[in-house]
């Protein structure tokens, strides 16, 4: 893809004054038509980095006559996976034993990653200002998910098929915010963007990342920690599906591809509500209750039903260091009042609270069965629980940041004279560096260490 890229915009630099209207690189300029190409691309780039693996698992499976598995054709190998790559677009799947909605979120990020990666290449052939890279986006995820539309509609039969609202409303999102962050990134219009933004969004959003990305590695060490105390099992569930060399290889990718599912459920438990396996189950500090569980290696890293593992009970901490964050975040770039300061902490709180609330929605779902038509964390609780939290512990570490400036630089200074002490083994520097970890931005003025 990238040597792809790299000759479209070589053709599109080449373009000068002697070049004629109808000439191809002046073509690629137009915003409509790089939208376009980049779509055709993305949509090309996902189908086969999906089915791939699929048809390779087949082709290496042992066969029992010449032509092929029993009963199953290359054909249908190659539909299942157009069908994998519509499912990457949370798109929801009819069966005669009901729906199936769960999508691993890792298989989310194939086509997400090629639809920003066909954006940039848009965005550096054809945008130069706002207005053109509305259009490119648009123009992009129009004709994203018209062919995810058409491709629904050749692959869906009366045994198995897709639904064709959700798999619009999926390709349309996910092609407007991956491929439009790819069209601004490509044109370079963040400096415009944030120039034309008010002073404190900047400031919320940066908030907001940190504190989802604290919870995000949070959820990480919980689900690692629970995979090392239940490894046994994790290993005897592997071993009991005896899937062969290629199907293991098959079911390492696709484990792999649950892996950030697991880390969001994990987040989902450290901030309370936890998750569910099924109807009638629930996996939260309030306590365990599971009832039987596919036989999934990642899943046997649930805990046992009963009281909530008193370890585990330490990730409650993760949503207080993630307003920790945010707070400490407002306070570094202060607003003109303390009032503002504290208000930009709590709405960056807010923010990433209702971020982690979509992953979990994106990450629940159902596999068809009566029992396991219930999985995955309850988006809206999670976010309302979440935005409640940090917006609370934000706005209270900011004002009390605010108020107490002056120690939290002199703590600063500390622990950057601690570390350089441990850096160079206990001798201290010959030239002393300022502090940055408590670089306090005066509203209107430079860095300073008080307000």
């Amino acid at each position: 893809m990238r040597h792809v890229t790299v000759q479209l915009e070589r053709a599109t630099r080449s373009t000068g004054p002697r070049s004629s209207p109808d000439t191809p690189a002046l073509v690629l300029r137009s915003p409509f038509v790089s939208g376009a190409l980049a779509a055709v691309w993305a949509g090309a780039l996902g189908l086969a980095a999906i089915a791939s693996p699929v048809l390779l698992a087949y082709l290496l499976a042992p066969h029992e006559d010449t032509h092929g598995l029993p009963g199953v054709s290359v054909g249908d190998v190659l539909r299942g996976g157009v069908l994998a790559w519509l499912a990457a677009q949370h798109a929801t799947m009819h069966t005669s034993a009901g729906s199936l909605s769960m999508l691993p979120l890792g298989l989310l990020a194939i086509p997400a990653v090629a639809l920003y990666r066909s954006g940039r290449w848009a965005g550096r052939a054809s945008v130069e200002a706002v207005p053109a890279a509305v259009a490119a986006t648009a123009t992009m995820a129009a004709a994203y998910t018209a062919a995810v539309c058409v491709v629904t509609s050749l692959v869906s039969d009366k045994t198995l098929g897709v639904g064709m609202g959700s798999v619009a409303i999926g390709a349309a999102l996910l092609s407007v915010i991956a491929g439009g962050l790819g069209v601004v990134g490509g044109g370079q219009l963040w400096s415009e963007l944030l120039r034309r933004a008010p002073e404190s969004v900047p400031q919320v959003v940066r908030g907001a990342l940190a504190g989802l990305a604290t919870l995000i590695c949070g959820g990480a060490l919980l689900l690692l920690a629970s995979m090392v105390d239940h490894f046994g099992r994790v290993l005897d569930l592997s071993r009991a599906l005896n899937p062969g060399t290629s199907g293991g290889a098959v079911l390492l990718l696709l484990g792999a591809a649950c892996i950030p599912t697991g880390v969001v459920w994990a987040a989902a438990y450290a901030v309370g509500p936890g998750f569910a396996v099924g109807i009638g189950t629930s996996v939260a500090p309030a306590g365990i209750a599971l009832g039987p569980v596919p036989a999934f290696p990642v899943l046997g890293a649930l805990p046992a039903t009963g009281p909530a593992p008193t370890a585990s009970l330490v990730a409650l901490g993760v949503p207080l260091l993630a307003g920790l964050v945010i707070g400490l975040m407002a306070a570094r770039r202060p607003a003109s009042t303390a009032a503002r300061t504290v208000a930009e902490a709590a709405a960056g709180g807010v923010l990433a609270g209702l971020a982690l609330g979509v992953l979990a929605w994106l990450s629940s779902g159902s596999l068809g069965a009566v029992r396991m038509s219930e999985l995955g964390p309850d988006g809206v609780r999670v976010g309302a629980v979440a935005a409640l939290e940090l917006g609370v512990v934000a706005a209270a570490v900011a004002w009390e940041a605010d108020r107490h400036a002056a120690f939290f630089a002199r703590a600063a200074t500390g622990v950057r004279g601690l570390a350089d002490i441990v850096r160079h083994r206990g001798r201290p520097r010959s030239t002393p560096r300022r502090a940055r970890l408590w670089r306090r931005q005066q509203p209107g003025g430079p860095a300073g260490g008080d307000s």
